[in-house]
């Protein structure tokens, strides 16, 4: 693959250890027990999307794709061409196995939770109306190029609530007589 690919996932690996995000899960997750991460390229759960797993005090498991943003913007970067030019479909638009996606914009300080199955419904309901509202981010690597779109926080947050609504057909309860 390319260099950039591969500075890139060196660095976050290097930040994957840190401390903070200890803290982080700490925070995050009452009755936080442990943490195991998960290294790029040797855990299957990398190609599923969790780079980490929380393990709570019941026994339940939480797994985290882990984002890093490393310039202070107060938007979320959705991901939905990983290489353009092959048509390879970007995080956003894959079925991962995570529960959350803990997006870190480190310059901040922040990291914000986002709960994976509802990131793609709100994907689905809103993605093609996203890419002709907000800003367009192209990145150009060696050999492919990447696209993802820049949602607003306030609005990602709107699209959120409205995803965890789903609707069907009223019934009618009638009183036993």
């Amino acid at each position: 693959m390319k260099a950039e690919f591969f500075a890139s996932r060196d660095r976050a690996q290097t930040i994957c250890e840190a401390d903070f995000w200890n803290d982080i899960y700490q925070q995050a997750f009452p009755g936080y027990h442990a943490q195991v991460s998960h290294p790029s390229g040797e855990h299957w759960g990398q190609y599923a999307g969790i780079d980490r797993t929380i393990t709570l005090v019941s026994g339940a498991h939480i797994t985290v794709d882990e984002k890093l943003r490393y310039s202070p913007y107060k938007d979320v970067l959705l991901e939905y061409w990983a290489v353009k030019e092959k048509n390879v479909p970007g995080w956003i638009c894959l079925d991962l196995a995570c529960d959350f996606v803990a997006y870190t914009v480190l310059p901040l300080g922040l990291c914000y939770l986002l709960p994976f199955p509802l990131l793609r419904r709100a994907w689905h309901i809103h993605g093609e109306e996203w890419k002709t509202k907000y800003r367009i981010i192209t990145a150009q690597n060696r050999n492919y190029t990447s696209e993802s779109v820049a949602i607003p926080l306030k609005d990602l947050a709107i699209a959120l609530v409205g995803a965890m609504q789903v609707s069907f057909k009223p019934i009618e309860i009638t009183k036993a007589g």
